[in-house]
């Protein structure tokens, strides 16, 4: 009887221990992404919540009197964040694919999206960090 409750004790004494590394390592993994989303907070402006870019066209009549169609892009956003000559408004004309406002702008979605991710990774660690402090109490 006295070896059965040993063995109990020291199987529960085990699934502690490694349910405290777990923990540990949960822990190690949230504040990497902490660091993660830092870095990429720190490398410029983040795109807010709602913005994206969007590609339209321009007819353009020539001098000759023929027709040449332009390819632009503008940032679009849900609300009025942008402004304009007539006060707030939901559009930011970007130019041409590759100049250095569209190339801004995507790097700033592209960081946007990967906080997004980041974020969504720490939440995940946070519902394992309840499961194994329930499961440790």
């Amino acid at each position: 009887m006295a070896a059965r409750e040993l063995d109990n004790k020291i199987s529960s004494s085990i699934i502690t221990l490694e349910l405290i590394e777990i923990t540990d390592e949960l822990s190690t993994a949230r504040s990497a992404l902490a660091e993660a989303e830092d870095q990429i907070t720190a490398l410029g402006a983040v795109a807010p919540t709602g913005v994206s870019i969007i590609p339209y066209s321009v007819v353009k009549t020539q001098k000759d009197g023929t027709t040449k169609e332009f390819d632009y892009y503008k940032a679009q956003a849900d609300l009025p964040i942008f402004e304009g000559k007539g006060g707030a408004t939901r559009y930011l004309h970007l130019g041409k694919k590759g100049s250095k406002k569209y190339k801004a702008w995507v790097a700033q979605i592209a960081r946007r999206n990967a906080i997004a991710s980041i974020t969504a990774a720490a939440l995940e660690l946070s519902k394992l960090e309840g499961e194994e402090s329930a499961a440790i109490d």
